[in-house]
């Protein structure tokens, strides 16, 4: 399944007052639920069980969160294969820059964002970046925790 998403302005990143990142406006993040929403009835409908496809779901809305509010992306899609191993997530954005979203900050206890990407991170059994995205795998079985999803 695809899903592409396009924005409906540049001006549609608004900034918060004494911030230097941009936040997302309220059409953005309702593009993110859309995007959720969609994947959600495909993973369902591809048989996913639900804890691997929250999982999924989850990762799908901090990736594409990020690709807009700090990449800039004006258009995005997004696709997700099935696999015997899990599900592969794989986000493309017109960025004017490569992203580099493996290279996370470290949030401290009173920053509002910066924990996404390192719950991604922790969430995911591979994770790549190409020229214009990025990808990651969600395992059905977490070796980590010996769970089957």
């Amino acid at each position: 399944m695809i899903i592409s998403l396009y924005r409906k302005a540049p001006t549609s990143i608004p900034h918060v007052a004494g911030s230097r990142r941009p936040t997302l406006s309220c059409e953005d993040a309702e593009r993110v639920q859309d995007v959720r929403r969609a994947l959600r009835l495909d993973l369902v409908r591809r048989g996913v069980g639900d804890e691997v496809r929250l999982v999924v779901e989850l990762v799908v809305g901090e990736l594409v969160a990020n690709a807009l509010q700090h990449q800039g992306c004006e258009a995005l899609s997004v696709a997700a294969f099935v696999s015997a191993a899990g599900v592969q997530v794989n986000v493309v954005g017109d960025a004017p820059v490569p992203p580099t979203l493996w290279e996370t900050r470290q949030a401290d206890g009173a920053a509002e964002d910066g924990r996404g990407l390192p719950l991604v991170a922790e969430l995911t059994v591979e994770r790549g970046v190409t020229g214009t995205g990025l990808w990651c795998v969600v395992p059905f079985v977490d070796e980590r925790l010996g769970d089957v999803a």
